[in-house]
């Protein structure tokens, strides 16, 4: 039998992961190693019908938390639709063979208080929504938080990182080689360079557009940069590299020729991965130029913001730092999304 494109990516070192909370897509084509997701993939997954008594339950749980006074300081819709996430996440765990990404409130990205305010709750509705009994282990070996890469959101990952939490966190929405270096600085166990801007995603016209082929030929060469600086300073896989924002199976053939840790596809794509043979030499398509540039020893920005976000609003004469900007409000209006459905079934529960 033919060896499909999905066979040789998972024949290779980099760790196959599904960026979906279709559950019937890891059933269909999993195991997986890891599932993605954020409020996008978990406000369209909701808004299927057969997810109509995932909403309504999350909506009686989060009003039944706020009765006995738990969870108080959120609003009942966001605690809701943070419910529901959950409660998706938990039927895929079963066809994943590592941990489900949960990102923290987009609302949150620009707080280090607030972003680890988020990742405790979701911590927290995590093990309390197991469907068997769970103790803190379970968050710490199945859950990764997604925080976005502003320089308060990775401070916060320091702190969810260190004890007393020790736990797993990912760098997203990321665009450029500082959040990286601090990224592996906070102890991130993963980074998610995106591919693609979001607006390939949400704005019709981008995929095919100049901007959007000449932004791509430029991420993908931000990656083989993030992880040529990672051998540099040695920090190879810690953080995982895990490209996300993926617009096409030879993208994906492309970073697995790189020998990223990790790779995180869409339905479609995986679809269509599992669909077509592979052809060897497939992987050599996107090669790129060469990483010339050379680092004695890891960049500092724990303690500097001001230099972090200078050296960020200079990558591609600011493009990437509007990118990311994009990106957090993209999120918020899925979050509001989310809050909108749960806040409606509000009104038809007990």
């Amino acid at each position: 039998m033919a060896q499909t494109l999905l066979d040789y990516w998972r024949s290779t070192a980099t760790s196959i992961d599904c960026d979906t909370l279709d559950v019937s897509v890891a059933a269909d084509l999993g195991p997986f190693v890891d599932c993605t997701s954020n409020q996008a993939i978990a406000a369209l997954e909701l808004e299927r019908h057969e997810h109509r008594e995932v909403v309504l339950k999350a909506a009686r749980l989060a009003k039944s938390y706020h009765a006995k006074g738990e969870y108080s300081d959120v609003a009942v819709e966001k605690l809701g639709g943070e419910i529901a996430t959950v409660l998706l996440a938990h039927t895929i765990l079963p066809h994943l063979t590592n941990r489900v990404h949960l990102q923290t409130d987009p609302v949150a990205a620009y707080s280090t208080p607030a972003t680890i305010a988020s990742a405790l709750r979701l911590v927290s509705l995590f093990l309390a929504l197991s469907p068997t009994p769970a103790s803190p282990s379970l968050a710490v070996d199945r859950l990764c938080l997604k925080i976005p890469s502003t320089h308060a959101g990775l401070l916060a990952a320091k702190q969810l990182h260190a004890a007393p939490h020790h736990l797993t966190t990912l760098a997203t929405t990321l665009f450029a080689l500082p959040q990286a270096a601090l990224a592996a600085q906070v102890g991130c166990a993963y980074i998610a360079p995106y591919v693609n801007s979001l607006q390939l995603h949400f704005e019709r016209g981008f995929a095919g557009s100049a901007q959007a082929t000449a932004e791509r030929e430029l991420a993908m060469q931000e990656v083989r940069r993030v992880l040529a600086y990672y051998d540099a300073v040695r920090t190879r896989g810690k953080p995982a590299v895990l490209p996300a924002s993926l617009g096409s199976v030879a993208e994906c053939t492309a970073l697995v020729g790189m020998g990223v840790e990790h790779l995180t596809v869409a339905p479609g794509l995986l679809r269509e991965a599992a669909a077509v043979s592979y052809t060897p030499g497939q992987e050599n398509g996107q090669a790129g130029e060469a990483v010339s540039e050379k680092w004695e020893k890891p960049l500092d920005y724990l303690a500097d913001k001001e230099g972090f976000e200078a050296e960020f609003a200079k990558a591609n004469g600011g493009r990437e730092k509007q990118k990311l900007d994009h990106s957090v409000q993209v999120f918020v209006e899925f979050q509001n999304q989310l809050e909108a459905r749960v806040k409606a079934a509000l009104g038809e529960v007990a």
